[in-house]
């Protein structure tokens, strides 16, 4: 593997996607406003019923499509998108700049690689900023393996792989998978992301680079009900049916396997799936009982005291790197430390910050 000279890429190379209902506009605009920032061209593709009446560069295209399913919109995109790496977006996600330029700068270096991101912080806007590591237990991961079933294997049952940035031609091959594959059971909502962990691995190598990458607003899991096994084994569903199928010819013309052993490998994948652990809620994703005595003791004594914000927002910062609070956390910031990105990281990180206090948001 090539060594990463320091140097940047032309924001050409990418366009940045993002799909949205128009629900949330105010977070939106902030969103293209800090893509604006980057210099990235940005494809906002909009489903609310009424068009929504945006601020955007002449970098940004703005497409109206009303009522349209996420599938729908996610077939369109390989046709307007130029660039030779995309990169799919939330409408209220954050990608950070040295980040991006990181993660294209190693797949322009390793043509071996068809993906690549890098670590995640979640943040919650209040009086003060607090944010924290994301994905932990996911640092460091570097999807090599030479054998195809191996690091399908492999990458199929990690974490998710949509939003990485990724060469376009390997998106549309995915994307083409969801074709006739559209159902109203509200359990199908998951293909769109497992697609790319069904898929991802069949055209290249995939890495999480050591470096400050997105940024999540928390809130609670809206997905914490529904079951990918209601849909996926339901074989009364012509779109869970073609589904499937074309997982499994995806599997067969890759691979160059019979049409026997790619419905085998597809059953092995989709059995993970199906026995995946549901989603937790928020609430539930407590890192301890020491941490929340620990949190109330600091909220009970600073009361009263002038300082208290002050007292509470040092201790925000702080939180992430006390071991205390989740040992995982350690290996996290290892990774940064390790690559020599301490800096870059609090650089990147420190300018997120700035932007989200000076372009706070009330919906």
């Amino acid at each position: 593997m090539k060594k990463l000279r320091l140097h940047s890429v032309p924001n050409s190379l990418l366009t940045i996607c993002i799909l949205t209902n128009g629900a949330r506009k105010q977070r939106l605009q902030r969103v293209l406003s800090f893509i604006e920032f980057l210099g990235f061209r940005c494809i906002i593709l909009d489903s609310a019923s009424t068009s929504l009446d945006l601020e955007y560069n002449r970098c940004s295209l703005y497409i109206h499509c009303p009522d349209e399913t996420t599938i729908h919109r996610l077939l369109k995109i390989p046709n307007l998108v130029e660039s030779k790496y995309l990169l799919l977006s939330p409408d209220d996600d954050f990608f950070l700049p040295l980040g991006i330029q990181r993660c294209l700068q190693f797949l322009e270096e390793n043509d071996q690689y068809t993906s690549a991101q890098g670590q995640r912080i979640y943040f919650r806007e209040g009086k003060v900023i607090e944010w924290g590591p994301m994905y932990e237990n996911y640092t460091g991961l570097d999807f090599w393996e030479d054998d195809v079933r191996e690091r399908l294997l492999r990458m199929s049952c990690s974490m998710h792989f949509i939003y990485s940035v990724m060469r376009t031609e390997v998106f549309s091959k995915i994307i083409s998978t969801l074709e006739n594959t559209e159902s109203k059971n509200p359990n199908s909502a998951f293909q769109v992301e497992y697609v790319f962990n069904y898929l991802l691995a069949l055209f290249g190598k995939h890495k999480i680079l050591p470096i400050l990458y997105s940024a999540r607003e928390r809130h609670p899991v809206w997905h914490q009900n529904l079951s990918f096994s209601g849909w996926i084994n339901d074989t009364q569903d012509q779109a869970a049916v073609n589904f499937r199928r074309s997982i499994s010819r995806m599997y067969q013309s890759s691979m160059k396997l019979s049409d026997l052993d790619a419905q085998k490998l597809e059953q092995e994948i989709t059995n993970y799936f199906v026995r995946r652990p549901k989603a937790k809620t928020i609430e539930n994703l407590s890192l301890g009982r020491f941490k929340n005595l620990a949190k109330r003791f600091i909220r009970t004594f600073s009361k009263g005291f002038e300082s208290g914000v002050l007292l509470r927002w040092r201790f925000s910062k702080l939180r992430p790197f006390f071991p205390l609070w989740r040992k995982s956390y350690w290996r996290y910031y290892f990774e940064i430390w390790k690559s020599g990105n301490v800096v870059n990281f609090y650089k990147d990180l420190s300018s997120f910050i700035q932007f989200l206090q000076r372009n706070k948001v009330s919906d």
